[in-house]
């Protein structure tokens, strides 16, 4: 069978608007009009069973009649993208019916995404672009122009904005931010934010749902209060969670705002509101360890370069080291194990915390102490005393103690309940009331069911003992069950496991529900730039900034749609890794 392809395809993605000359459409069919160009087939392995996604859900394929490209439908990708790549192929015919397509039965054109290849909107007006249209569809076609595809972009954006913003305020829990600085070539500021949640079926999902230019200097102030402002605007400042940042001074004002706007007196929010991203406290750990080796890790790499350069040097090279009677040392090998294999929890952790579509608030607490674990090994070897006490000092520093959130979270994990949690506690901190912390979050989420289920004017006194109950056992009889015997390494959906556990606890669900939510590190909203880069790309630095915002938002939907946001999350996760020289940089 042929690969499966995304609904661009890699090919430029152009609006379309009216021709001004109606085509000769036929009755008016039911459903999405997709379907006219488009046949469902077969979705088999080679070996005859059903093709199914990561989570094990069938995956229904379409083939598109003119290119022969087969594409996902249904579930959570629905049909749209296959319209959009009804339109935006270039493969035509010369069929009489090539006039429909891409077209409504009424004659309208549809519009469909110019953000994602990141193409200036002056390429329509460029004569060779405008030759091609004529060429793909007939010299009738009237291309348009650059003003007419901003200001259907922006239409665009607020349909879908619209469609985003309902689905947010009728998910069921909370919902987690993340956020990020970033600068344009015209050195204006950017700020991202992108929002966390898990929906009625309990899958987890993200979505950048503001991306404002900010004045300088860009002051906690500033940050916290356009964060804020775009909180507002979308509506769902009463279903904020947590929002968790990279490592700047200037995020501990900004969150400091937030939490009294949000929060006002509810002291327990204010507690688990603020996160550090941990992705960049891993990269500021393996910094400063790298610098006691770094110098011999780049002779090493540079060496191996330009051996590896050519057939010839990589011979000479053996032919020197047998002429000078070279033997390996077996001290230098143990020692390039040692560390190879240290560096490489760090580089596990990393990619783990960098996940936008599964938990990654349950295992911090597991990689923390693997963390601590590595470190404590080569704590008394003389040779990497110094590196050893670099990294220690900076682990301190931001994980002294388990952030409180995290903490919970962890618990939330049938593998690991309370032993994880006790582990961290007992490598590296003093003693901690999480048990008292735990009872007195879901304390807030049993008092809301039971409100929810026996309303305040028909229920006796008894009933409502009853349901307190009831419901008070839920996390005794969660906590006095056995963590579930999976190895680490297997492949466990934790969210799936919750939901099959509603009904059996349905406060401590809820609860759960939220605190796996939280995202600990800041990659999604970062993942959402250029090339995986700090910077706008230099076309959208051209445009006005509510047209930079509309393009970042629109380009971030419609990769969820087609479900290829990890694709973005792992660019930047490799330039994130590079900056600490875990990864070569020629990979």
């Amino acid at each position: 069978m042929g690969s499966v392809i995304g609904d661009n395809s890699g090919l430029d993605d152009v609006e379309l608007l009216d021709s001004g000359t109606p085509p000769t459409v036929g009755k008016k069919r039911k459903g999405s009009l997709c379907w006219t160009q488009f046949t469902k087939i077969d979705s088999k392995n080679e070996d005859g069973t059903q093709m199914k996604n990561k989570d094990g859900v069938d995956i229904n394929l379409a083939e598109y009649k003119i290119c022969g490209g087969k594409l996902k439908y249904g579930g959570t990708n629905g049909t749209s993208h296959l319209n959009r790549h009804m339109s935006s192929c270039i493969k035509r015919t010369s069929d009489v019916q090539q006039t429909i397509i891409g077209r409504t039965p009424t004659g309208g054109i549809f519009s469909f995404t110019f953000s994602q290849m990141e193409v200036p909107f002056m390429k329509v007006e460029k004569p060779a672009f405008r030759r091609w249209m004529r060429k793909a569809f007939g010299p009738q076609f009237k291309p348009p122009c650059r003003a007419t595809i901003r200001n259907n972009v922006m239409q665009i954006f607020e349909q879908e904005k619209t469609v985003l913003k309902d689905l947010l305020q009728n998910i069921p829990g909370k919902i987690c931010l993340t956020s990020d600085m970033w600068t344009s070539n015209q050195k204006l500021g950017y700020l991202c934010i992108t929002a966390h949640f898990i929906t009625k079926d309990w899958k987890l999902h993200k979505r950048v749902i503001s991306f404002p230019m900010l004045p300088s200097p860009h002051t906690g102030k500033i940050i916290g209060e356009a964060m804020y402002a775009n909180l507002l605007n979308w509506n769902i400042c009463d279903k904020i969670g947590t929002v968790t940042l990279d490592n700047a001074s200037n995020n501990d004002s900004a969150v400091a705002r937030l939490k009294d706007s949000l929060f006002e007196n509810d002291f327990l929010c204010r507690e688990l509101f603020h996160l550090r991203c941990s992705a960049h406290v891993i990269n500021l750990l393996v910094k400063d360890g790298l610098e006691h080796v770094l110098p011999s890790l780049e002779n090493i790499r540079e060496s191996v370069r330009h051996i590896k350069s050519s057939q010839a040097k990589l011979q000479s090279f053996f032919a020197c080291c047998e002429r000078l009677n070279m033997k390996k040392s077996l001290t230098d090998w143990n020692h390039a194990t040692v560390i190879r294999d240290f560096f490489k929890i760090f580089y596990v952790s990393t990619r783990l915390f960098s996940g936008v579509h599964y938990v990654t608030s349950s295992s911090f607490c597991y990689q923390m102490s693997k963390i601590a674990c590595i470190l404590k090994t080569i704590a008394d070897v003389p040779s990497f005393k110094l590196m050893y006490n670099d990294m220690k000092l900076k682990y301190d520093k931001y994980w002294k103690s388990v952030p409180m959130a995290l903490g919970l979270a962890s618990i939330m994990d049938p593998r690991y309940k309370l032993q994880v949690l006790e582990l961290c506690l007992e490598l590296n901190y003093e003693s901690e009331f999480y048990s008292d912390k735990l009872f007195d979050v879901f304390e807030v989420y049993q008092k809301k069911l039971n409100n929810n289920v026996v309303g305040p004017s028909n229920a006796t006194p008894n009933r409502r003992e009853a349901s307190y109950e009831t419901s008070k056992s839920e996390l005794h009889r969660y906590l006095d069950q056995p963590p579930l015997m999976i190895p680490q390494e297997s492949a466990f959906d934790i969210l799936d496991w919750w939901r099959t556990q509603k009904a059996s606890y349905p406060a401590l669900s809820a609860m759960a529900r939220d605190l796996l939510t939280i995202p600990v590190s800041t990659v999604a909203s970062e993942s959402a730039f250029s090339g995986s880069e700090r910077v706008v790309s230099k076309y959208r630095s051209c445009l006005l900034p509510n047209v930079v915002e509309a393009l970042t938002c629109l380009n971030d939907w419609f990769q969820a749609e087609e479900g290829t946001q990890d694709e973005e999350a792992n660019d930047y996760l490799i330039i994130l890794l590079r900056s600490t020289n875990i990864l070569s940089k020629g990979i």
